[in-house]
């Protein structure tokens, strides 16, 4: 819950604080000065008005687990605002899905968010003379494949765009055979869905979210081997 600092003492005097309508950074800056005031740091009060200063004190210590809490989501929250030059209006409670987003976004635009994952990846290529070729020479191996992904996610009832490199190692086609009957039957033009699982005898998959600042107009799908640098031609997910 937000922080309540009404009522904490310095010595001599009792101090009522107000936050009127911050945004989302002076709110943080506020808790901030919060966990310096938790801290037992002297504090200074300074009337610009008056030129003088009011009072001049430490508070009482106190648990600052809470402020610690509350500063590292509104960090996560600022920092999201200004990758996207955007602004988030919300109350209390934040819901577990929120949370969820709000870390996953916040990794994905600075380190990358990475998990393991063994659920089915399913993209789809458009056929043509190159891609029918190229799904022909396909083979059992594991591949390491890139998936330039537009999307939209839901934050805060706001909806932010989202442009993203999840680059997923160690997979391998599912019914590979299957799938070259298909292509093989399609017209140029057609698309086919390529599915994958996880690697030979592993029962996870690696998956790592960047984001991608590119100016990218449609979704495109990369597959390569390890020690190889061939592309697949560019699909839709």
């Amino acid at each position: 819950s937000f922080p309540k600092p009404n009522g904490q003492l310095l010595k001599g005097h009792s101090l009522t604080i107000t936050v009127n309508k911050p945004t989302n950074l002076e709110f943080l800056n506020y808790l901030m000065f919060l966990k310096r005031v938790a801290s037992g740091e002297c504090i200074t009060l300074f009337s610009l008005n008056l030129n003088k200063e009011l009072v001049q004190g430490e508070f009482e210590e106190s648990d600052s687990t809470n402020l610690d809490t509350l500063i590292d989501l509104y960090q996560k929250i600022t920092s999201i605002e200004s990758y996207y030059n955007t602004t988030f209006s919300f109350q209390e409670p934040i819901t577990e899905n929120d949370l969820r987003i709000i870390i996953f976004v916040f990794e994905m635009i600075h380190d990358g968010y990475s998990c393991e994952s063994d659920h089915l990846i399913e993209c789809y290529i458009t056929i043509s003379d190159e891609a029918r070729e190229f799904i022909l020479k396909l083979t059992e191996q594991d591949y390491l494949i890139s998936i330039n992904v537009k999307e939209q996610i839901s934050l805060f009832n706001q909806t932010i765009d989202i442009s993203s490199v999840q680059e997923i190692d160690c997979v391998r086609v599912d019914n590979l055979s299957r799938l070259k009957e298909k292509t093989s039957a399609l017209d140029n033009g057609e698309q086919v869905k390529v599915s994958f699982i996880p690697g030979a005898g592993k029962e996870r998959y690696k998956l790592l979210c960047k984001s991608n600042n590119e100016d990218q107009s449609e979704n495109k799908l990369y597959i390569r081997v390890k020690e190889e640098l061939g592309n697949a031609p560019k699909g839709s997910t």
